[in-house]
């Protein structure tokens, strides 16, 4: 008796179990199916399709510079005009800006010159290489700390392959 107090027992949990199943609602009707990946991935699409077309509209911009062409970022140089998110959002002109200011720091970097184990600029303005004075201003505060690194030992001086110098890290 008591052997089968137990089978009943372990019977009716089991069928008490099956019975207590989650039930799963299906809907068979495809023209009313709904895409279910949550709105952060129709967010992050479009991100990422934003993103490619400010490359695409940047990298146009790039090919079309030339040594003539005054450089000048949207809105004023610092790092959030590089950054692609701002504290309101995507930045719409990271890319371009990203664009620009490389360029801007190539043009510097064809008039520094080693004095006293640190780089030294030759120019007194921007527009003596054709950027903007905001860019040229945050280059060479860009330049500073390049200076201050090397003094505390964090970075080396390294020439170019095109004759111009650059800093790499030291490993710590």
């Amino acid at each position: 008796m008591k052997k089968i107090s137990l089978i009943s027992i372990f019977v009716l949990l089991f069928l008490y179990q099956c019975s207590n199943e989650k039930k799963n609602i299906t809907n068979n009707n495809l023209n009313e199916l709904s895409y279910v990946g949550g709105e952060g991935d129709k967010v992050n699409e479009e991100l990422r399709l934003s993103k490619e077309k400010m490359w695409e509209e940047a990298n146009r911009y790039k090919a079309a510079i030339t040594d003539t062409t005054f450089l000048q970022t949207k809105g004023k140089m610092s790092e959030m005009a590089i950054n692609p998110f701002t504290g309101n959002g995507q930045n719409q002109y990271y890319a371009l800006n990203q664009v620009i200011y490389l360029k801007a720091l190539e043009r510097v970097k064809k008039h520094l010159f080693i004095k006293d184990s640190l780089l030294v600029c030759d120019l007194k303005s921007g527009v003596e290489i054709r950027i903007s004075e905001d860019l040229f201003q945050y280059i060479m505060d860009l330049l500073k700390n390049w200076n201050l690194g090397i003094k505390e030992g964090k970075y080396k001086i390294v020439k170019t392959k095109n004759n111009s110098y650059d800093i790499e890290a030291i490993p710590q």
